[in-house]
């Protein structure tokens, strides 16, 4: 007997429903005992009780755990992907979307490496994974010698004796980080097309480097929920790193990654490479992280020699690339004439306007046109587009312009350099075969592309109005040169051509020794004592933060920046940690020469894991603070232009994440003296109170004793929790974390009139926070106060929502709408939520349950399926219980029955399927098999009225049968 654990991930009966009926009908035969397990239940004590581990379509990563201890124990694994592999109609669209996601490509793709054989019924897997096309067998569902014979040929490999093509690489993504992350994932798509084994890491940013350098808002939404579904914390990347043991590892910028770990990662001594995608308008940035780096690669050649001299000495020059467009040389349909994709710099936005004023429509692609451009008639924005959706819109455009950045746009350089390599948008653009126009300032165009044969450029402003004049009515010269773009784009300068360039470069160049000790300490300082900053050892960098001019041998030993006076203190500092090469920062006017004394003082941190923070005083004064990054990775980025505020929140934050605070008496110039120290305005006063009250003190006793509760919440009853919020509430009235606590326990306990008065309390204290608004607007549409709920939400579009926000507001007035009986504008509603959040589970359901009551029911199926995918096992159930009454009303009753045992397969504790699968279920399974369901609902439930009267029920209709029968 051959004993099978068929793992699958269960996502709707369309997409498992063959591979259920294929091995269900062989069930019974003596040759085989299967097992079908949902891979979130598999229990890794179960593989020995296995001959064959079958993965039938799994996109989960504890996956590979058991496919690693299946090889370790020397059983044999095959990854079943006839669904996956045909692209059959039974998989819905929204599963194809989360199978076509990288993240869930690559860990197929990891997957497929370790397992033993692959099996499909279509060759169409192997173009999807071409990693597994030399151990594919096509296997028909229904053919049962084959798959006899399959299993009597496959011998287990272990892990040591699996081959590998390729190398091992392991990437870290800088996750949303625009655009670099999109570039990442090219990047990514490239390596794994080349035949490597890719393990692609999405790192969850700390606090500060979060709010530093993050934009979330600029990603599309569906991605942003890929995204966020797969990162990890930042601490798990050198263990694993340590058990994958990688040829290489492999990262664009860098800068999400917090310096410690950059540290730790180097120190394995594996390669180690970065590949920085904004030079040289980022050097200063860039080359303060060179030098966790094995391999630094720069996209653009002129900051080369700066930094190969002031950084990292394995430098190297790296130009983007591009990934092939399969639809570059399909038939054009043109919506636009001309257009722009980019940010809205100075040159850009004088070229854009110059054509408008010339009578040319032209359309600009991106967020921040709107605020930079002058009234023109002519001029067309449309949202930013995300770069992994640029080639659609290049396709449809007859013209695009491309002009590259000026030397000084936005530059963190004090001296400019001038850019001479091409950006991206010139590879992007001819590998979807478009045709651009491209400002000839950069010196390598013509090493890439030849000009006029290939793509072409433009002198000026009236010389790009020419020659696009010219090429909009001579279409076939410009279909000639952008697909003899195109075809030189897919000969030489495609990412693929880019990585081979990498990889021998890191196996054939001898590395250079760059000296970088594991603690290193950061002064940041506003002084001008320049003799002592030249005597700093080489276990200590210094910032300057100056406007003051400095000779050429005092910018070899520090970093100078310049930052804003008008955006206060806080900023300029963000600016400096961020930039600044340390795992400690001494900020303040501070005497670099004494460094014995503060490395005595961060021995101290060392010692004394719970110390945050340092303060430097003298007499009543603050002349400073030394703080460690692992600290400010917790806390985040400062706060508040006014510099002694800035410090007192600062103060405050390390207190309430559970650190101690220690002054030192240490002379110094007063803190509240720096230069960039700004006053408050009203609103950031405001801002400080709401967060710390005039009274810190008992703001922080309020905080503690708010985490002791959501610490201890497993053990306190809901009573003594009301209690202890009720008690916060009088010690620091104006702590709106613990207002919203106790607002959500009135709304649980029922008591909704006294949870509108706390959202009413937290609206008061901030009226332009989206969740006072959105949490005080949900309450008010619970006791039917719909037209002040809608005037409340209304109110949501002048703050700074996220899209997530916008969503839900969206959503509640879906609600009221639905309330007030018009399911028009409900459902439209409820579609404009997903435009925002494509996730949102209520929508999905709201949409499926409206289409179910026009009449709808394969649409409401349909719809009700694609919100399963993203549902945990509670709203999973509740999601599979509407399918099975939409069943149930279809007359369709056994697959109504077989929907409400998966919903109460993932949560036993709804009582609503337990009810519809005894109403449905008489006559169809055995009382007895009711009866268990409704103990196992009882045991949550144990003394609910209805699951008490239906168990006497079906009880007394047994009995009155057995009466019968008697009779």
């Amino acid at each position: 007997m051959i004993r099978l654990h068929i793992i699958y991930q269960w996502r709707s009966d369309e997409i498992t429903g063959g591979f259920f009926r294929f091995w269900g009908s062989i069930k019974k035969n003596p040759d085989f005992q299967i097992s079908l397990i949902d891979i979130d239940h598999y229990d890794l004590k179960n593989l020995p009780k296995a001959d064959f581990i079958i993965f039938s379509n799994v996109i989960n990563g504890k996956s590979l755990m058991i496919a690693e201890e299946a090889a370790r124990t020397g059983i044999a694994t095959i990854y079943d992907s006839r669904i996956d592999g045909t692209g059959s109609e039974s998989l819905s669209n929204l599963v194809q979307e989360s199978s076509d996601d990288l993240r869930t490509i690559n860990m197929v793709d990891r997957l497929i490496r370790q397992v033993d054989l692959v099996t499909s019924d279509s060759i169409m897997i192997s173009e999807k994974y071409p990693v597994c096309s030399s151990y594919l067998k096509v296997v028909e569902s229904d053919d049962l010698a084959a798959w006899k014979a399959l299993f009597e040929g496959i011998c287990p490999a272990s892990t040591s004796e699996r081959k590998i093509d390729g190398e091992k690489i392991f990437i870290i993504a800088p996750t949303f980080m625009w655009p670099h992350h999109y570039i990442c994932d090219m990047i990514t798509s490239s390596f794994m097309t080349m035949g490597h084994n890719v393990h692609l890491f999405t790192v969850r940013p700390t606090n500060f480097l979060s709010e530093a350098i993050c934009w979330k808002k600029e990603f599309d939404p569906k991605f942003l929920q890929h995204v966020t579904f797969h990162q990890d914390d930042a601490w798990k990347i050198v263990p694993l790193i340590e058990k994958e043991s990688p040829d290489l590892i492999f990262t664009v910028q860098g800068y999400t990654i917090p310096r410690q770990i950059l540290q730790e990662v180097k120190n394995l001594k594996i390669p180690f490479a970065a590949w920085f995608m904004d030079e040289p308008y980022d050097s200063a940035r860039s080359i303060s992280f060179s030098r966790y780096f094995t391999h630094v690669f720069l996209q653009d050649s002129s900051s080369l020699k700066y930094h190969r001299h002031f950084g990292n000495p394995n430098t190297f020059y790296l130009p983007h690339g591009c990934l092939p467009d399969p639809l570059a040389e399909s038939p054009r349909t043109y919506k636009r004439d001309i257009a722009l994709l980019g940010n809205p710099f100075q040159g850009r936005l004088k070229l854009v306007e110059y054509l408008a004023s010339k009578g040319l429509r032209v359309t600009v692609a991106g967020n921040a046109w709107n605020k930079a451009l002058k009234e023109f008639k002519n001029i067309q924005v449309v949202d930013n587009i995300p770069l992994d959706s640029t080639s659609e819109f290049f396709r449809e455009t007859k013209i695009l312009l491309n002009m590259h950045r000026s030397s000084d746009d936005f530059t963190t350089n004090k001296d400019v350099f001038n850019p001479e390599s091409p950006n991206g948008t010139l590879f992007y653009i001819a590998a979807s075969a478009g045709f651009q126009i491209v400002d000839s300032g950069r010196d390598e165009l013509k090493e890439f592309f030849e000009v006029n044969k290939e793509i072409v450029t433009f002198d000026s402003e009236s010389d790009c109005y020419k020659k696009i004049m010219h090429y909009l009515s001579h279409e076939d010269e410009r279909d000639k040169i952008r697909l003899a773009g195109h075809k030189r784009a897919l000969q030489d300068n495609t990412y693929n051509k880019r990585l081979e360039k990498m990889l021998s470069v890191i196996e054939e160049e001898k590395l250079l020794p760059l000296d970088s000790g594991h603690r290193r300490i950061g002064f940041i300082t506003e002084t001008n004592a320049t003799e002592k900053i030249k005597n700093i050892p080489e276990s200590c960098c210094c910032t300057i933060l100056t406007k003051d001019e400095f000779d050429q041998e005092i910018k070899n030993s520090v970093k100078i920046l310049i930052p804003d006076k008008n955006k206060g203190f806080a900023s300029a500092l963000n600016a400096a940690i961020f930039e600044t090469p340390a795992d400690y920062f001494i900020i303040g006017n501070c005497k670099c020469d004494n460094t014995l004394f503060y490395e005595e003082l961060v021995d101290r941190f060392e010692s004394d894991i719970n110390l945050g923070l340092i303060i430097l005083k003298t007499e009543d004064v603050i002349s400073g603070f030394i703080i460690p990054q692992r600290i400010l990775d917790e806390t985040g980025t400062l706060q508040y232009g006014d510099a002694e505020t800035c410090l007192k929140d600062l103060e405050n934050r390390v207190i309430d994440t559970g650190y101690t605070v220690k002054k030192i008496m240490q002379s110094g110039s007063p803190i509240k003296e720096s230069s960039f120290s700004i006053d408050l305005t009203e609103q950031e006063k405001n801002g400080f109170y709401r967060e710390w009250t005039s009274d810190h003190v008992s703001r922080l006793k309020a905080r503690k004793l708010l985490r002791l509760l959501e610490t201890n919440s497993y053990k306190i009853s809901p009573d003594e929790a009301f209690e202890i919020l009720k008690d916060i509430a009088v010690l620091s009235p104006e702590f709106s974390e613990a207002q919203k606590r106790l607002a959500e326990l009135l709304l649980k306990k029922g008591k909704f009139r006294n949870a509108l008065d706390c959202y009413k309390n937290i609206w008061k204290m901030d009226p332009d926070d989206p969740f006072a608004i959105l949490s005080y607007a949900a309450v008010l549409i619970i006791i039917k106060e719909f037209d002040k709920a809608l005037e409340l939400l209304d109110s949501l579009s002048e703050t700074d929502a996220s899209s997530l926000q916008i969503g839900s507001m969206h959503y509640q007035r879906g609600r009221i709408m639905l309330a007030k009986g018009d399911q028009a504008a409900a459902m439209e509603s409820f579609r404009t939520v997903l435009q925002f959040d494509p996730t949102h589970l209520n929508a999905m359901k709201e949409i499926g349950l409206l289409m179910f009551s026009n009449n709808d029911a394969d649409s409401a199926l349909q719809q009700l399926n694609r919100a399963l995918v993203f549902a945990d096992d509670k709203s999973g159930s509740e999601i599979l219980n509407d399918m099975g009454v939409v069943y149930w009303h279809k007359d369709d009753i056994k697959r109504a029955l077989d929907f409400f045992v998966k919903a109460l397969e993932k949560n036993p504790a709804n009582k609503s399927t337990v009810i519809n699968l005894a109403t449905v279920g008489r006559g169809l399974i055995s009382d007895e098999e009711i009866k268990e369901y409704i103990y196992d609902c009882l045991g949550f439930y144990p003394h609910d009225i209805d699951l008490l009267k239906l168990l006497e029920a079906i009880s007394k209709n047994r009995a009155d049968s057995s009466d019968m029968k008697t009779k």
